[in-house]
């Protein structure tokens, strides 16, 4: 993982099929290796991962910092 990457650990069966490379700051993806959602921070290259969303608010990324806490809603 790169710096631009925050991580919780979970186990979830998603999807892999769709996993891509490339993610934009605000995208929200699951890194089976790692079994962890990935919240990017900054654009992020390399990882294979499959996708999940995004942050609504984007601003509230530029705000965050190492250690910080954040919420996480399930979307139906």
């Amino acid at each position: 993982m790169t710096g631009g990457t925050a991580v919780l650990l979970v186990n979830l069966a998603v999807p892999v099929d769709k996993a891509r490379s490339s993610f934009e700051a605000g995208e929200v993806a699951y890194d089976p290796r790692l079994r962890a959602i990935c919240l990017m921070l900054t654009k992020v290259q390399g990882v294979s991962m499959a996708p999940l969303g995004e942050v609504e608010d984007r601003a509230a990324l530029s705000k965050m910092k190492n250690k910080d806490w954040f919420t996480m809603k399930l979307m139906e």
